[in-house]
């Protein structure tokens, strides 16, 4: 007798050139509804567990525009500040924002940054600063060097920056597992990006103060030597207007002392 094929009772069985139908699927939906109901439970406690252990994470934005120098070029003694942060700086005005945007991230700020303190997470409203972000981060490390080290490290990760070419803004972005801390870092970074600001002003007014006292002693420096140079012709040509070539040196002589009177 020959053998006849069956099927489990309750399920439709689909050939290849079949169409699945969506009350097919239904009806395989409702006889698995256990595991689906299960499957469901399961990816929400995955869920649930995850978010007890990875805690939220919250973004400050901040945007600025950097101040470029007179002329549309860096304030004089700029490259030479910008050195101590480990930047080299174009003379170009329209590297200004990409500059500053470099400057958040480099080493040195991010430093200034992570030795600063803050008020801790989970520390009230208004209370005074208890901790630095290098302690808040637990960056770990063998030494004090090293735990700067990976906290610069940490601190980068969690910074970023972009710069619209068009309006020249610079956007500076700070993650955080606390609203309050982020917030509080990216101030800090604008803060330190405004004292690096004045710094550079104030070399900026010292270096022209310097250029300008330079100028003036130089001046009054060739003014005495021809003044000195003009005096000695006048000492050994006494008779000098009867001679055409000496009146033609004398007036020479003058027109040097004229030029450096100016």
């Amino acid at each position: 007798m020959p053998a006849v094929p069956s099927a489990t009772p309750g399920y439709a069985l689909l050939g290849l050139g079949d169409e699945p139908r969506p009350l097919e699927f239904v009806n395989i939906l409702l006889r698995r509804r256990r595991l689906v109901v299960g499957l469901s439970v399961a990816a929400a406690l995955v869920t649930a567990v995850v978010s007890l252990f990875v805690p939220p994470t919250y973004t400050a934005t901040t945007t600025f525009v950097p101040e470029a120098g007179p002329g549309g070029r860096f304030p004089a003694g700029l490259a030479g500040l910008a050195g101590q942060f480990g930047v080299a700086l174009g003379s170009d005005a329209s590297q200004s924002p990409q500059f500053y945007a470099d400057l958040v991230q480099s080493r040195e700020l991010m430093q200034q940054v992570l030795l600063a303190r803050y008020q801790a997470p989970g520390v009230p409203a208004g209370a005074a600063d208890s901790a630095t972000l290098l302690q808040i981060l637990s960056a770990g490390g063998t030494n004090s060097a090293d735990s700067l080290y990976q906290g610069v490290k940490q601190l980068a990760k969690l910074v970023s920056t972009d710069v619209d070419r068009k309006t020249n803004v610079v956007r500076l972005r700070v993650d955080a597992h606390d609203p309050v801390l982020a917030a509080l870092v990216a101030n800090r970074f604008i803060a330190y990006l405004n004292e690096y600001n004045a710094k550079t002003r104030q070399s900026q007014a010292r270096e022209r103060r310097k250029f300008a006292e330079e100028r003036l002693a130089e001046a009054e420096r060739d003014l005495r030597g021809a003044e000195e140079e003009l005096k000695a012709f006048y000492q050994r040509n006494r008779s000098w207007q009867q001679a055409p070539q000496l009146m033609f040196e004398e007036g020479r002589l003058r027109r040097q002392v004229d030029i450096r009177q100016e």
